[in-house]
This record gives C-alpha cells, sequence and structure tokens, in this order.
C-alpha cells in the first residue's frame, strides 16, 4: 500500500521553521509515497486583520523546487489548510479556487473572536465557560462539514488536546456530540483524518479520533479516511502512522483515500 502525510508545515507557516526538502527527506526516509503541504491559512484572522495571509508565492516556488528535487522518489503535493472556514464559508470557496489544489483540509482551532485554543489558558476557565466553548466548537465543525469548500475535516479532537486531563469531562467526547458532524461529511463526501499529532505528544492516548468515535463514523457509512502526521518539524512526518493505520483497520475499513486534484484515489490497506 501507497503511504502519505497529508498534513504537513514548513516556514510558511507561522508556527513551523521547518524546511519542505527536510520533509520530503524524511517521508522518503520513512518510506512514504506522497506528501502533501498544507500550510496554516487562518481565514478568521486573516479578515478580521489580525494576522496576515501566508505567502503563497513564496510556497510554490518552495513546492516546484520540492517538486523537481524528488521526482520518481516522492509525490509532493499542493495542499492548504483553512482554519475556521466556516467564520465565512464563501470567502473560503475564493480561496480554494486562487490555486490548483490536490487536497483541502479543513480545521477549527478557536470559535469566533477567540484565540487557538492552543494559547488558552483553559486552567482558569469554569467548568461552564469550557461546556461552552465545546459546544460552540461542535457548532463550527457541524458547519464546515455542511457548507465549506473542503475535503478533508481534521483534527476533529483538537480543542480535547488542551484541557488538563482531569477536566475532559467538559469536553465530552460522546456519539452524540459527534453524529451530526459525521452525518454531515457522509452526505458530502468529505473525508475524515486520522491525525498523529496528538498522541506522539502524549496529550491523547490514541490517534484523533479514537476508536470508539472512528468505529461510530463507520457504522454511519463512512468511507473516506486520510492520514495526517500535523508535522511541524521534519522528523515528525509519517509520525505514528502504524498506529493510525491499525486504528483504520480495527474500526473496519479497508481503503484510506488519497487526492490528487481533488479528485479522490482509494487505497487499499
Amino acid at each position: 500500500m501507497k503511504l502519505f502525510d497529508y498534513h504537513t508545515h514548513n516556514e510558511i507557516s507561522f508556527d513551523s521553521e521547518a524546511t519542505l526538502l527536510g520533509h520530503c527527506e524524511w517521508a522518503v526516509k520513512k518510506g512514504l509515497a506522497e506528501l502533501a503541504l498544507t500550510n496554516h491559512y487562518e481565514l478568521d484572522m486573516v479578515l478580521l486583520g489580525t494576522a496576515e495571509a501566508p505567502d503563497l508565492e513564496k510556497e510554490e516556488t518552495l513546492l516546484l523546487e520540492a517538486k523537481e528535487a524528488f521526482a520518481g522518489k516522492l509525490d509532493v503535493l499542493r495542499g492548504i489548510e483553512i482554519g475556521q472556514p466556516a467564520y465565512d464559508p464563501e470567502a473560503a470557496r475564493k480561496l480554494v479556487a486562487k490555486r490548483e489544489y490536490d487536497v483541502v483540509l479543513g480545521s477549527q482551532h478557536n470559535g469566533k473572536g477567540n484565540i487557538d485554543f492552543y494559547f488558552m489558558d483553559c486552567k482558569s476557565f469554569s467548568d461552564d465557560h469550557l461546556r461552552d466553548l465545546w459546544d460552540t466548537y461542535l457548532a463550527d465543525l457541524i458547519t464546515i462539514a455542511q457548507k465549506a469548500e473542503v475535503d478533508v475535516l481534521t483534527h476533529i479532537l483538537y480543542p480535547v488536546r488542551y484541557v488538563e486531563k482531569e477536566r475532559q469531562y467538559c469536553f465530552p467526547v460522546t456519539k452524540e456530540a459527534f453524529e451530526p458532524v459525521f452525518k454531515a461529511l457522509i452526505e458530502r463526501g468529505i473525508a475524515l483524518e486520522i491525525n498523529t499529532a496528538a498522541v506522539r505528544r502524549g496529550s491523547l492516548a490514541e490517534p484523533d479520533p479514537c476508536m470508539e468515535l472512528l468505529s461510530f463514523y463507520r457504522s454511519l457509512g463512512g468511507e473516506y479516511l486520510t492520514l495526517g502526521s500535523d508535522a511541524h518539524v521534519s522528523p515528525d512526518v509519517g509520525a505514528n502512522f502504524k498506529e493510525a493505520v491499525a486504528l483504520a483497520e480495527g474500526a473496519g475499513f479497508r481503503y484510506l483515500t488519497r487526492f490528487r486534484n481533488r479528485q479522490k484515489i482509494m487505497e487499499a490497506i
């Protein structure tokens, strides 16, 4: 089977200093066939003027350089991770239309007007405040699944990473909470990502989503799964993919989903 990593960041993302060439070298070492560069485009922050848009022209130069350097050894795909596309689905559609992407990720890192969960001091929040944040987050995931111009929904347990384990009851990970998200994904043919970052960093015991949710998604008719390391440093490319593939198999999946020009390719596990 062809292994692929569809969630990576390089120096174009505000939170990475890695090089794409370095990512590619590690991808080849780990036996990957494809790697997608999916740098952050935090849509809400760019539209509000609180963050600059990433330098997509420089990114394109680096992408073409990597494609040429690794031709015949690794397929380097053009991707993007749109943060908060629920904020303005029409703006997300216009953004995607500007380039010929292979794969478009949709992510929710924060609620409207809030900072990224990564930067929140969750210890200082009341249980009620945390529950409100969780409810808003789930509503935004539903909007992404129903309306956003994306191919993949990423790291659906993102907020859980950043709350103390003792207070994760404020972010209840239940079938009922995610059922409307999964049903919308299935209806629109959007893939679900297995993200390995949190298990690698020790904030979750299993890849994201966990076996319970992944099995539930499958039972509802979910077919499409991708793999993403969420690598911000090159050695993390393809990390914990053995666990991710085992999780997919255990949940009843026999195929993973690759993309080319935003078209699905089913890859037998």
